[in-house]
């Protein structure tokens, strides 16, 4: 028996910030919804569907039983978004075998773990020694807006998709055709808009490596994602 309490707006907003990011393909099942990281005092959220990750953070009380990980499929996660709809107040999360269940305001809503095994997310999680530069997400959100879109199809399911290229410098992000960073442009704005704030840093680790969103302010949230080859 695992039990513990947390703030239903907190949870509402932390799932809005991960929702984004689980995978729809059937042939990925243990990407189908989202991963609920229990610590001691701490619940991470997070979801991925292979080119993008979203991690969300939030604090706990009352925690009954060990620490433990929950797979709950999107299904579970989308009715609980719609169920937590401008709820205030606390709820407890608590899990009876295999079945887990949400209680708040005399209601509950409940759904069975996926029994599969979702990736190992920490070392994407944890700030890395990379270059860091700060995002202006009003001034991003408008270059990209005005931007030329550069169709593109993704080799692994033939899926098209909007490119945008990237200039990175210490001075910030901007929208540049000589650019050496490109990125799928929807997985940008809703990593930005994840972010929820208007002054984000990207942390990154060479043209090749990922790309890491973060709000300063709320550094255990974070979206990370998987450039894309320019050649």
């Amino acid at each position: 028996m695992l039990s513990l309490h947390a703030s239903a707006a907190d949870l509402r907003a932390g799932l809005l910030d991960v929702r984004f990011a689980v995978s729809a393909d059937p042939e990925l099942p243990m990407l189908g919804g989202v991963l609920f990281d229990v610590m001691a005092d701490r619940l991470r959220l997070i979801a991925t569907d292979r080119y993008r990750m979203a991690v969300a953070s939030l604090a706990v009380g009352e925690l009954t039983g060990e620490p433990a990980e929950l797979l709950l499929p999107v299904t579970l996660v989308d009715r609980l978004i719609a169920g937590l709809t401008g709820q205030e107040g606390d709820l407890t999360i608590s899990r009876q075998a295999d079945v887990v269940s949400f209680a708040f305001a005399g209601k509950e809503i409940s759904g069975s773990e996926l029994p599969l095994d979702f990736p190992d997310y920490r070392p994407w999680a944890v700030a890395a020694e990379a270059e860091r530069v700060p995002i202006d997400v009003p001034e991003l959100r408008a270059a990209l807006a005005a931007a030329p879109g550069i169709t593109k199809v993704r080799d692994s399911d033939g899926a098209s998709y909007q490119l945008t290229v990237l200039a990175i410098s210490p001075d910030g992000v901007r929208v540049a055709d000589d650019g050496s960073v490109g990125v799928n442009k929807e997985f940008l704005l809703q990593a930005l808009e994840a972010g929820r704030g208007e002054q984000l840093t990207m942390e990154l680790d060479g043209p090749i490596g990922p790309l890491t969103i973060r709000n300063p302010d709320r550094a255990e949230h974070l979206s990370v994602l998987m450039p894309v080859r320019l050649d």
